[in-house]
């Protein structure tokens, strides 16, 4: 007889494009480096963000607090369109794994949802 156990994680990381530069919104601004995190390539991983927080969460409300933490990190520049634009693009991604034990065997299944917010799709019809 066996017995599997199940269990899962929930991890949000939030970054921002502005100005050529890729910033984690969800770490403090004047810890973020200069330059920005750097953008690489893995064979397994695909591409991804070097140094990027992923944060658990185990609750709708943790996600919808790191959401507005990262709102408020934003960069914003004033347009004659509207006065507190946005001029970066936004990237919240959720990502859900399911973590399998059975046998003395370990398995993932991983998902994961990318938001994108666009600078400049107030004008978006």
């Amino acid at each position: 007889m066996t017995s599997d156990v199940k269990s899962y994680q929930v991890q949000i990381s939030i970054l921002e494009i502005y100005n050529e530069k890729v910033q984690d919104l969800l770490t403090n601004p004047s810890r973020r480096p200069k330059g920005g995190l750097k953008v690489r390539e893995h064979k397994q991983l695909g591409v991804y963000v070097q140094d990027l927080g992923k944060h658990p969460v185990d609750n709708y409300e943790a996600i919808e607090e790191l959401m507005d933490e990262g709102q408020r990190n934003k960069s914003i520049g004033s347009t004659q369109m509207n006065a507190t634009s946005s001029r970066a693009h936004t990237v919240i991604t959720i990502e859900f794994k399911q973590i399998i034990s059975e046998n003395g065997r370990t398995m993932e299944k991983v998902s994961t949802i990318n938001l994108v917010d666009l600078a400049g799709s107030e004008k978006a019809g």
